[in-house]
């Protein structure tokens, strides 16, 4: 796949929210960098403010964090194609708690922080999009707290098994049981029940 293949899976995502002027392409273009990575590399380390937006053009990727007993908790997990960072961190240029890592190789557009406000600033469809990405974000971040408090383990399983079914395919078991709040062994018993 070349790089403009690359831009146009990221520009066919924009476009279903708001189509994305020649003006805009442009700049995406310039300020967005593609960049790839093997499978199981943290691209960004907890400790440290995130610096990048990243775009996912191919692969999955999770963020983790690593609990007192060292044990890590993957608090997100992507659908391609789509944007995925620690937006918190990112945005509010504030020390992040969290690593965010490769699954599989992956293929990303990357853009620098402080290019974002350029971004926002001279393209009208970034700055919309990126709005409406943040209110997708809340509502998803709402709807697991949700799901948490109100569903049992089986529930939760079987929801993102109908929700996300190339993540099942795609992602280990052991990252899919933390991000729904389930011991894996937990989930190896549901997984058994279900296909009982």
């Amino acid at each position: 796949m070349e790089k403009l293949e690359y831009f146009e899976i990221f520009f066919n995502e924009v476009n279903k929210v708001n189509t994305i002027n020649d003006h805009d392409k442009q700049l995406c273009y310039e300020y967005f960098k593609v960049e790839k990575y093997a499978k199981n590399t943290i691209i960004e380390k907890a400790g440290e403010i995130h610096l990048f937006q990243n775009f996912i053009v191919s692969g999955y990727l999770r963020k983790f964090i690593s609990n007192e007993e060292g044990i890590q908790i993957t608090t997100d997990l992507n659908t391609e194609p789509s944007f995925f960072s620690c937006h918190s961190s990112l945005m509010e240029r504030k020390i992040s708690n969290e690593n965010l890592e490769t699954i599989t190789d992956c293929v990303l557009l990357r853009v620098k922080r402080d290019d974002i406000d350029i971004l926002f600033q001279h393209g009208k469809t970034i700055h919309q999009y990126t709005i409406l990405l943040f209110q997708k974000i809340i509502e998803k971040q709402g709807q697991k707290s949700y799901d948490l408090a109100n569903l049992s383990a089986k529930e939760r399983y079987a929801k993102f098994v109908k929700k996300h079914p190339k993540l099942i395919q795609n992602v280990p078991l052991q990252y899919i049981a933390t991000f729904l709040g389930i011991t894996p062994q937990s989930l190896s018993r549901i997984r058994n029940e279900i296909n009982l």
